[in-house]
């Protein structure tokens, strides 16, 4: 028996769609459950059902997708053939996957007939552009986005210290810090995820040893350059306070929760595939070596930047996770807005995300129902109309 007909009418299919199967990556063993079990329980609770599919295996003819699922909570993923999802959760996790054309097509198909969310990758420059135009600005650290290389000294020395981030990273991948020492520059530059030792690389460079450097950087993509926030500290290690804000089901952006993330001793940044450690927020607060802003400030930063950075880059976003900095004064800046981000450790946390996803969805589909619905009673009002109306 198809594992869709289990429940009733009222239940909703969440697809959640992926840029990779069990079979491509057969290194990763635990798949699907290093990211999605959490979604897959939390969904009975909540009248829905999840399943995990490849954009390719979805058959807009029959209406049918090859998906994975689960039949109970706990029970193990299956391969089934499956209808169509009445909403479809985007987390392709590869830049280029999403880009590529056949991709962009088939969700835009989907989008068509169905609500998607969240639509796409978001890149550093527009969000920057984005911001820096709002009243949020004043919450942004000073950066410019460069492909001039020269230039990008010039502000490295004029800020002090400053990161340098490739527009569209992710996940610290091609970080690098630069500060002035004299006539030098110190830099540390943040290693592939996949290189054996994590901690980061540092070279101490001549203006035009950087130069040369950063040339080569911006023939692959821009960089922006921002300034780099005195910190403050937990234990004499930087962190950062990574926020996420969702939609409710009234489409209103909400703060779902924030905690601290510390970066290793000696790392460069605060994700924990580099060695950083999850710290609750209230920890931190009573901890850290300065006085941090009350959850409160930061909710009205966060939803304020969700708003504006919405309305700049269009699309129909329901999550934006957001890193923040803490000065030693006690300001917070906001570092990185991501429209991808991964589940949160924290299991408060990520089950009022998985909640919030639910509602969320629920509305979406409902609302895109009656739109059709009515849609439907028009086109039959209008035939209607036409067929009494006499001839001439």
């Amino acid at each position: 028996m198809s594992p869709i007909r289990r429940h009733n009418d009222a239940t909703l299919r969440v697809g959640i769609a992926v840029d990779w199967l069990p079979a491509a990556r057969p290194e990763i063993r635990e798949w699907p459950e290093c990211f999605y079990a959490h979604l897959a329980e939390d969904a009975f609770e909540h009248g829905c059902v999840v399943y995990l599919f490849h954009l390719l295996s979805v058959d807009f003819r029959r209406g049918r997708v090859a998906g994975w699922i689960r039949t109970t909570s706990k029970g193990p993923w299956e391969k089934r053939q499956l209808p169509l999802p009445h909403v479809v959760y985007n987390r392709i996790s590869r830049r280029e996957v999403e880009a590529h054309p056949a991709c962009r097509r088939i969700l835009d198909r989907l989008k068509a007939r169905m609500p998607l969310f969240n639509p796409r990758f978001l890149d550093k420059e527009e969000v920057q552009v984005a911001l820096a135009r709002s009243p949020i600005a004043e919450h942004l650290p000073p950066a410019i986005v460069t492909r001039d290389p020269a230039e990008a000294v010039v502000y490295i020395e004029e800020f002090g210290a400053a990161f340098l981030k490739p527009v569209r990273g992710s996940l610290g991948n091609g970080v690098a810090y630069a500060e002035r020492r004299g006539e030098l520059f110190l830099v540390r530059v943040n290693p592939p995820l996949t290189a054996q030792d994590p901690a980061p690389l540092e070279k101490s460079w001549t203006r035009q040893q950087l130069r040369r450097a950063l040339a080569r950087r911006m023939r692959l993509e821009a960089l922006i350059v921002q300034w780099a926030v005195p910190r403050c500290r937990w234990r004499g290690r930087p962190f950062d306070i990574r926020s996420l804000v969702q939609k409710d089901a009234g489409g209103r952006w909400r703060l779902t929760g924030a905690a601290g993330r510390v970066a290793a001793p000696a790392g460069l940044t605060t994700h924990s595939l580099r060695g950083g450690s999850r710290v609750p927020y209230h920890r931190l607060a009573g901890e850290a070596d300065a006085a941090l802003p009350a959850l409160a400030e930061l909710e009205s930063i966060c939803r304020r930047a969700a708003e504006e950075v919405e309305a700049a880059c269009g699309g129909s976003f329901f999550e934006f996770s957001m890193d923040l900095a803490i000065a030693q004064d006690g300001r917070p800046y906001l570092l990185e807005v991501n429209a991808k981000p991964f589940p949160f450790d924290e299991e408060r946390i990520r089950h009022l995300a998985a909640k919030r996803l639910f509602a969320y969805a629920r509305a979406q589909a409902l609302d895109r129902g009656l739109t059709a619905a009515r849609e439907r009673r028009g086109i039959r009002s209008n035939k209607m109309a036409a067929l009494d109306t006499p001839s001439r």
